[in-house]
């Protein structure tokens, strides 16, 4: 489980869509306890801010706490919890997640250049918050809220997505023996907000049922909102990623923002 979610990590262009499963291992392994989102039920009901990262915050850039903090008074649909990740958590998964990637084979070889370079944009000249639900509900869902100091860094991300999808719809990568299948495609934002992309990805492992990725992209105010659902049915995740886009773009532009 942990490794197949890394790898969807390395596939997805942008290391905050790091999946439940590594970032909750590592929160473990660290000692940490993610703070609640959204009303959630684990810890007191006013959230924590996540404190500021070890590494040096880009100028002009959102501060992470406060993107923690909009993450966590987010109205999220009924019945989804979320926790923001301490961000001291957060750089330890994405490290991880770029030295999983040292072991990644991918075919064809440029979308292992892709997924490089997606990579380091996306933690390089940016503040980033992150809240997922618990491992063991389905589907798993992660959402992302970044800031940086060039607003056109933002739009890059979605153009990151956009070739990998053009690029890499279909492409095997294979860690450590193991080869995995990928398909991406294209899919209909049910976000409401303009210029949102969406994509779902299919990823099979020798002897699992195929697990599908819809990940949905859109910038509102200055901040990109990315939202990750992990299940089966890529119509059903995308629909679901759109609110979850949707609730934290409220909470954005609302009276507390």
């Amino acid at each position: 489980m942990k490794h197949s979610r890394g790898i969807f990590a390395l596939t997805s262009a942008l290391a905050l869509c790091l999946s439940a499963c590594t970032v909750t291992v590592e929160a473990r392994s660290s000692g940490s306890s993610p703070s609640p989102a959204g009303g959630g039920s684990v810890g007191s009901s006013t959230p924590s801010p996540a404190p500021t990262p070890a590494q040096t915050s880009p100028a002009g850039a959102v501060a992470t706490s406060d993107l923690a903090n909009i993450l966590a008074r987010a109205d999220y649909p009924s019945g989804i919890d979320l926790q923001v990740i301490p961000s001291i958590t957060l750089n330890k998964a994405l490290s991880q997640a770029k030295n999983l990637l040292k072991g990644v084979k991918t075919d064809p070889e440029v979308c292992a250049e892709l997924t490089q370079t997606a990579m380091s944009r996306s933690t390089s000249g940016f503040n980033l918050a992150v809240a997922i639900s618990e491992p063991t509900k389905s589907p798993q869902i992660s959402v992302g809220l970044l800031s940086s100091a060039d607003p056109s860094a933002l739009d890059r991300q979605i153009s990151d997505d956009k070739a990998q999808v053009t690029l890499c719809k279909t492409a095997t990568m294979t860690v450590q023996g193991v080869t995995i299948s990928l398909k991406a495609v294209e899919v209909s934002s049910a976000t409401r907000l303009p210029g949102a992309y969406s994509y779902a990805t299919t990823m099979t492992l020798p002897g699992r049922a195929p697990q599908v990725t819809v990940q949905t992209t859109a910038v509102v105010s200055g901040l990109m909102v990315r939202a990750s659902v992990i299940g089966d049915d890529a119509t059903q995740g995308a629909s679901e990623a759109g609110q979850l886009v949707d609730a934290v773009a409220a909470a954005v532009t609302g009276p507390n923002s």
